[in-house]
């Protein structure tokens, strides 16, 4: 079921919100074309949050099926998976270093 669509940005891939079950799950479809280097993208995306041992913890689960065609398609499995590693290592990185900042304080209403 395609809840929405959004586009980011011109030139940036197109996403598409195929399924979401807040706050546990939600499914994304990215697609996208660089005309540059004659390649497209296609991305399906599961992101799926589950409570660990307590209250404190909880796993995020990333699961993605990526096509990628044209002359990136063309470097091989090997060097798109060790970039796609790297990315989400980052994103990980970025993600932890962002839930350990302190939380900047709402204004109190009157």
């Amino acid at each position: 079921m395609r809840i929405e669509r959004r586009i980011v940005a011109p030139g940036a891939p197109a996403i598409d919100v195929l399924d979401a079950e807040p706050p546990r799950l939600i499914r994304l479809e990215a697609t996208g074309l660089d005309r540059r280097v004659a390649s497209s993208l296609k991305a399906t995306l599961e992101l799926s949050l589950a409570p660990l041992g307590n209250a404190e913890e909880t796993a995020l689960d990333i699961a993605a099926d990526v096509i990628v065609t044209g002359k990136l398609g063309s470097l091989g499995q090997a060097v798109i998976t060790r970039k796609a590693e790297d990315n989400i290592a980052a994103f990980a990185t970025a993600l932890a270093h962002l839930l350990d900042s302190p939380r900047p304080r709402l204004p109190e209403h009157a």
